[in-house]
């Protein structure tokens, strides 16, 4: 069984931009148990998929990192965000 370590928003968001692996949980959840919602996120995919937004004004959030941090949120928030999930992500590393 792997151990996970929870951490903050803006470690999540450090990591995430140098292209390290996260994992998001919705936040009535556990990352490790029998009913695993953890999602591995690798932050260079979002990175590159971030590039093709430069040009649409509704969708940049000003820098590449911000606008892939908010690519990556939104699909994880439409996909797995419920009520009996939750509404919020956690964030944990492995270790």
């Amino acid at each position: 069984m792997t151990a996970y370590t929870k951490i903050s928003k803006a470690k999540a968001k450090k990591l995430f931009n140098q292209g390290e692996p996260i994992y998001l949980c919705p936040n009535k959840m556990y990352p490790s148990g029998s009913f695993n919602m953890a999602c591995l996120v690798l932050g260079k995919e979002y990175l590159e998929a971030a590039e093709r937004y430069r040009t649409n004004p509704t969708l940049w959030e000003g820098t590449l990192e911000e606008t892939a941090w908010g690519l990556m949120y939104r699909n994880w928030v439409y996909y797995n965000a419920t009520y009996e999930t939750g509404y919020y992500a956690s964030y944990y590393i492995e270790g």
